[in-house]
């Protein structure tokens, strides 16, 4: 779904949600992910195309 919905298989967008997912697990005390922190780190990425 995480593929498919934002990485699109780019190895750095999975590096980043990884990290945006892990420090606000860390922060927010959760135990796992969910839809709603997914879709959070989503919108941490840039949605920069290259050229």
């Amino acid at each position: 779904m995480c593929d498919r919905e934002a990485a699109h298989g780019n190895f750095r967008a999975w590096a980043k949600i990884t990290h945006h997912l892990t420090v606000r697990m860390k922060e927010s005390g959760r135990a796992h992910v969910d839809e709603e922190l997914l879709h959070w780190a989503y919108s941490k990425l840039s949605h920069r195309r290259a050229v």
